[in-house]
């Protein structure tokens, strides 16, 4: 069985560009660690040449199509330092990894779903870098970045299928990963490695988004565009720079960053060796609102959440099966809510009293049923409770009433016209048990999806906003000017 392992109590080993040694970042950056250098790199690559000139020796091969192994040339490193494919299959194999081809048979199953495997690494132009999943999140740890890069499960896929399309060679890893690299993170043996925590890197990117600007590459020698259609359709800019920022590629066409000072003094400041490349990648767009919490933690980041994001898949199983069936009965049935409940405690009632009075003739103890008694400290705290609520609506609506607050009117509004829809359209037990269901899966959903449902929101408040401010200025305004030249009239 495959093992993702725990890479350093959850840090991130992220080498950042050297020379052209793509192919060293990217192989210790699978195995989470700087396992490998360029001499262990090049020794493989000589020993496999050697194989492979005994090979065309032994065997009965013509001379000329001999000839290019037989020569002094590798063919398993170039002059400019890139590795092949067998080189990094090689390194992997001393640590009990496969390298399969995404496009053969036997990865059939990580083409539908990129999820359920650990790491891809990636190639093309002379370029590798590896795509791998730390504590159950994806991070792209391409070298020309100054930090990993948080991928969204439903980013990796749209990524995955870009690079895919776009002519990249991809290759997923499999195997036991090693856990964790027998080393303190300040003993990087290589100078250009270190290991940084999710909440540093997403600060670094964020830094080098807020420094830079999004670099031109020449698209004659780039190649295809892995996000042309992602760039036609989204109108965010902090997601544009993120992918113009991955864009940029280790080959003799790659393009220079300019790196901003600032942005460089915050790097060196948060402990990453910056490379003389000087690449600084672009922060992924922030979240909706933006927020800083996680879909987790605003549902608590306990056991409700856990239920609500289907991490106790039993329990929320329960649930549903629970509400379905609640919901069936009373539909099949023709019990109204208030009629269940009473038949339900007028049958508890009745079975107690009978219990106790026939406990009582009979010498037997009693019901165990506990004191039922609220204390005063409960009764205040929800007393305060609910006081807070009736002040805070009470504000808002006297708000609404004086004209204070227009937009706030307006979302009221709508609300109530909402609720007041939905509630002629069903009755209240269905009602709550399609906010059950919604609760149950809407969230789930938002959590696999939240980019990309993130920039398609982000569009659509920026054109209402749009709408509505032009709205104001064609009519709300002018009824108020009409107002206030009538006041100034009397």
């Amino acid at each position: 069985m495959e093992m993702e392992g725990v890479c350093n109590g959850g840090m991130l080993y992220h080498e950042v560009q050297e020379a052209k040694l793509c192919a060293v970042h990217c192989v210790n950056t699978v195995l989470q660690g700087p396992f490998f250098s360029e001499f262990d790199l090049a020794a493989l690559a000589s020993e496999l040449d050697s194989k492979e000139r005994q090979m065309m020796q032994e065997g009965n091969v013509s001379s000329s199509s001999a000839g290019d192994y037989l020569s002094a040339e590798s063919h398993n490193v170039s002059l400019g330092g890139d590795f092949s494919i067998q080189v990094l299959q090689k390194a992997l194999e001393v640590w009990d990894l496969q390298v399969i081809a995404f496009d053969s048979p036997v990865a059939e199953q990580a083409q539908i779903d990129p999820d359920l495997e650990n790491a891809f690494i990636c190639h093309l132009h002379d370029h590798w870098f590896c795509i791998r999943k730390v504590n159950g999140e994806w991070y792209n740890f391409d070298s020309l970045y100054a930090a990993p890069q948080h991928l969204s499960k439903f980013y990796l896929a749209a990524y995955m299928d870009s690079l895919k399309n776009s002519g990249w060679s991809i290759f997923l890893v499999r195997g036991n990963f090693p856990k964790e690299f027998p080393i303190a993170s300040s003993e990087v043996p290589n100078g250009y490695g270190q290991w940084v925590s999710p909440e540093d890197a997403e600060r670094i990117t964020k830094s080098c988004n807020t420094t830079e600007s999004p670099q031109t590459i020449d698209s004659t020698q780039q190649g295809p565009d892995p996000y042309q259609e992602i760039l036609l359709e989204m109108e965010d800019q902090d997601l544009k720079a993120a992918i113009a920022a991955s864009l940029m590629e280790s080959s003799q066409a790659v393009a220079r960053v300019e790196t901003d000072h600032t942005c460089f003094s915050f790097v060196l400041s948060s402990g990453v060796q910056r490379s003389e490349t000087g690449f600084c990648q672009m922060g992924s767009s922030s979240r909706l609102f933006n927020r800083h919490r996680t879909i987790h933690e605003i549902f608590g980041g306990g056991f409700v959440a856990d239920v609500v994001l289907w991490r106790q898949t039993n329990v929320t199983m329960g649930i549903l099966l629970v509400a379905l069936s609640s919901w069936v009965l009373f539909e099949r049935s023709g019990y109204t809510l208030l009629s269940f409940a009473s038949s339900v405690l007028l049958l508890l009632d009745v079975i107690l009293f009978l219990w106790a009075k026939s406990a009582a003739i009979l010498n037997r103890p009693a019901p165990p049923l506990p004191r039922l008694h609220l204390s005063e400290e409960t009764v205040k705290v929800a007393a305060s409770f609910i006081s807070t609520l009736m002040n805070a609506f009470l504000s808002i609506s006297q708000d609404i009433a004086m004209g204070k607050d227009t937009k706030l009117f307006f979302k009221v509004t709508a609300c109530l016209l909402l609720i007041s829809v939905v509630g002629g359209l069903t009755d209240f037990l269905t009602l709550g048990y399609a906010s059950l269901l919604i609760l149950l899966t809407f969230p789930v959903l938002y959590e696999r999806y939240e980019d990309y449902i993130d920039g398609h929101v982000k569009m659509v408040l920026k054109k209402s906003h749009q709408l509505y401010l032009k709205f104001d200025a064609r009519c709300i305004d002018r009824v108020q000017n009409w107002v206030l030249e009538r006041q100034k009239r009397r």
